[in-house]
């Protein structure tokens, strides 16, 4: 698929989502630690040991200041995340998930707090390696 391809489909969704909204049905999931009741209200879980880790992580965000730094301590005290399952037949039910960046707000030492291995944007790297081309190629034109 073409990037123009991708972008139309992306704004052609986007649109939906906007007019499910106005309409009133679009639905949102929310963060751990709430749930909707059967009126469509967003309410705190009422399992006391979800409470518990949520309260938690915002103490230790608080005190640390970055989510990284919380994520890191997580897995070093083997923490895991409250996720309740949206579908199939354990909808509802709360799954005890290793936690990742993506479930607090790809990559291990990003996704799991795993140590930092050497990295290089391809952006970057694609940027010089064009550089470098037009300059190889100016020097067999002089």
């Amino acid at each position: 698929m073409s990037e123009a391809e991708l972008h139309i489909l992306k704004q052609r969704m986007l649109q939906g989502a906007r007019q499910k909204a106005q309409r009133g049905e679009l639905v949102i999931g929310v963060p751990i630690g709430y749930v909707r009741d059967r009126s469509g209200q967003v309410t705190l879980d009422p399992d006391e040991q979800v409470q518990a880790v949520v309260q938690w992580i915002f103490r230790q965000f608080e005190r640390i200041g970055t989510i990284s730094s919380v994520l890191r301590l997580m897995v070093k005290q083997q923490i895991l995340l409250p996720v309740r399952a949206n579908s199939g037949p354990d909808r509802g039910r709360i799954q005890w998930r290793r936690p990742n960046q993506t479930t607090l707000r790809g990559e291990d030492q990003v996704s799991y707090g795993e140590p930092r291995c050497q990295g290089l944007a391809a952006r970057a790297l694609d940027e010089e390696v064009v550089r470098q081309a037009l300059l190889s190629s100016n020097a067999f034109c002089s």
